[in-house]
């Protein structure tokens, strides 16, 4: 039985995809990609699931709704997804001191239009764990070291601010040594505040800036079999 529906952005090639597809529960009904090689993989890939060739940013929603429209009445018990792997060049320590591109290190702010018009049960993030330091930049390019954390702080509290409680995971990748990845994981609350979490705890990178208010909560294992209902 088909639980979850998800919507796969910055789809690449279909690795998440194709993951995702493993789980008997789940199914991809659209990916989005603004690069056209990529979009031409993922469909000879997956050829049963939607492909848009569209930048996130400037993608009408009125056929991802037909799509979800659709694909509740073949499930109608499913709960929906949108499933981000932002770009994390622009964060990642990797890159070292070289400058950070401003606009994309703005990417997550365009998903709030995704939750506001399609209203997913569960908007989720992945990223490199330095996403949470998120700040602005010099005229260089260079992160400001006294903001960094501001503009993530903004941003989940913005998606708060739409009804949706916020949790997120630290978890070993698996790729490379010392790469960590964060799964922010936000679930429509219906509006109940109670339900997210409150930030005061530092993000990783060693900083005192007074805007890095962040909680991390207690370990555990899992993040799909661990979402909580909406019911």
């Amino acid at each position: 039985m088909i639980k979850l529906l998800v919507i796969d952005l910055f789809c690449g090639f279909g690795g998440v995809t194709y993951a995702m597809e493993n789980c008997q529960e789940v199914k991809v009904i659209a990916a989005v990609n603004h690069d056209p090689e990529a979009i031409m993989c993922h469909a000879q890939n997956h050829p049963d699931v939607k492909q848009f060739n569209e930048d996130i940013r400037h993608l009408n929603l009125s056929e991802l709704n037909l799509l979800v429209e659709v694909a509740k009445k073949c499930y109608p018990k499913a709960k929906l997804c949108i499933w981000a792997s932002i770009e994390c060049t622009n964060f990642s320590v990797a890159k070292g001191g070289k400058p950070r591109d401003a606009d994309s290190r703005t990417l997550a702010e365009h998903l709030n239009r995704y939750a506001e018009g399609l209203n997913p049960d569960y908007l989720m993030v992945e990223n490199v764990r330095e996403f949470m330091s998120w700040g602005s930049l010099h005229e260089d390019g260079k992160p400001k070291h006294d903001k960094q954390g501001c503009d993530y702080f903004r941003w989940t509290n913005s998606i708060q601010d739409i009804g949706y409680a916020y949790d997120y995971r630290i978890l070993d990748a698996g790729i490379r040594k010392h790469c960590k990845k964060q799964f922010v994981i936000q679930h429509n609350s219906g509006g109940d505040s109670s339900k997210c979490h409150t930030l005061d705890k530092p993000s990783p990178s060693a900083t005192t800036s007074p805007c890095l208010l962040y909680t991390s909560p207690s370990p555990r294992d899992g993040l799909l079999s661990r979402m909580p209902s909406s019911a």
